[in-house]
């Protein structure tokens, strides 16, 4: 049962003469709390560390063409790559395509900086507290399609011709 304190009743200590204060280590579920306090602790830290914002934009001079990396139709450039296929350093086929334009096939090796290097690479997306952006552009000049001669496209066809007739097989 309760006791309800009037302004006249002075504190009362409990029995044994010590008085009502009791270390936080004593309290019921005292631990718990200290506890649930280094755990929110923890997360929090763990949520305010860093990462590496990547990203890749690939731009086309004239402007315009239909970009694709990987065999993936990404959009008309100048276009960030998405996230998801740029992820990391390597090797990319990027292909461009403008009416009017040569198509161009590109294979771009991609090499990472120092700081996406093992071992630094843990350090830079895992322990550095700050983000980092990594941000690159691939500028790409597309060709006018080369004009051909009639007599150029006629000895060319004949080339192949006489080509193809002398590696077929005899029936």
């Amino acid at each position: 049962m309760r006791r309800i304190r009037t302004a006249t009743q002075t504190p009362t200590r409990p029995e044994g003469g010590r008085s009502g204060a009791v270390p936080m280590h004593r309290r019921r579920g005292g631990r718990c709390k200290i506890a649930v306090r280094y755990l929110m602790v923890v997360v929090g830290l763990a949520a305010l560390a860093g990462c590496v914002e990547r990203r890749l934009t690939i731009v086309s001079d004239p402007p315009g063409a239909l970009v694709t990396v990987n065999n993936r139709d990404i959009g008309a450039a100048p276009v960030d790559v998405p996230s998801d296929l740029f992820v990391y350093d390597g090797a990319y086929d990027i292909v461009l395509r403008k009416d009017g334009y040569e198509p161009l096939r590109v294979r771009q090796e991609l090499q990472p900086p120092w700081y996406l290097r093992f071992p630094f690479d843990f350090f830079a997306e895992v322990l550095w507290p700050f983000r980092i952006r990594y941000y690159r552009e691939l500028t790409y000049q597309l060709q006018p399609p080369q004009t051909i001669s009639r007599e150029q496209l006629l000895q060319s066809a004949q080339e192949l011709r006489s080509y193809g007739q002398s590696n077929l097989p005899r029936p």
